[in-house]
């Protein structure tokens, strides 16, 4: 095993904890009064599991970018993206890149949604999911 990997787990186990869970939750909602106690309980749940930091070093190897498959044109199945208007993690530019590339997709925008919108507005995510669903 690597040091770095050995080492990225102890700095990890030490970082991550109840409040910074809170905090990235914070960053990622574009109404951060939305999040709840349970919101927070449920995303560190996770972090409760033993061997979760090989997880997280993953995570962290491959965010260096755009790791989605070269291949989307080739996609033939129908896709839905659903992106939050006011997502401060990944601009709304880049699901209308992702949406022109692949020719069987529709895009939804939720209003009033960071890059949480399932949280943030569930009963316009809900709406666009029975849309798709009817289709």
């Amino acid at each position: 095993e690597f040091p770095f990997i050995q080492y990225g787990r102890q700095i990890a186990l030490r970082a991550i904890d109840r409040d910074r869970i809170k905090e990235i939750l914070k960053s990622a909602f574009y109404n951060p009064s939305l999040i709840t106690e349970e919101d927070i309980d449920n995303y560190y749940k996770p972090f409760k599991i033993d061997g979760w930091t090989d997880s997280l070093v993953g995570i962290i190897r491959d965010s260096g970018g755009n790791n989605l498959p070269n291949e989307l044109s080739s996609l033939t199945i129908p896709v839905r993206i659903i992106w939050g208007l006011q997502d401060s993690w990944i601009n709304i530019e880049e699901g209308k890149k992702i949406n022109l590339e692949i020719k069987s997709s529709v895009m939804d925008v939720v209003e009033n949604a960071g890059h949480l919108p399932m949280l943030e507005n569930p009963e316009e995510f809900d709406k666009v999911l029975v849309k798709m669903l009817k289709v």
